[in-house]
């Protein structure tokens, strides 16, 4: 599986867990505090700023009462909040990624 490929599951999966959060009607803090993270680093997650481990997506679906294998095998046309969410959560992550990457090419070019 290449990087995009990975950053869409993660970016499907994240927007998923803030859907079932909300339809729970959990609060960032209370599933914070199952996940065994600060609040802050939750909204960071949400966001699309920070992109969770493996572990942590396990830990957070647990939180929420949900397999963690069942998240990828809703059918995408099922739930087009959670897709909407996930492309937003997507651009961030490759922008992330992307620029990181950039910067690291443009460091490595500035020693030649």
């Amino acid at each position: 599986m290449d990087n995009r490929e990975s950053l869409k599951r993660t970016a499907r999966t994240v927007a998923y867990l803030i859907y079932t959060r909300e339809s729970k009607k959990l609060t960032r803090a209370k599933v914070a505090v199952r996940c065994g993270i600060s609040q802050n680093m939750l909204v960071r997650y949400e966001s699309g700023s920070s992109i969770p481990s493996l572990p942590l997506l396990f830990k957070w679906c647990d939180s929420l009462g949900i397999e963690a294998g069942s998240v990828m095998a809703i059918p995408r046309d099922e739930m087009p909040e959670v897709e909407t969410q996930s492309r937003m959560i997507l651009e961030l992550y490759e922008a992330s990624v992307l620029g990181s990457e950039e910067e690291t090419d443009r460091d490595q070019m500035s020693l030649f």
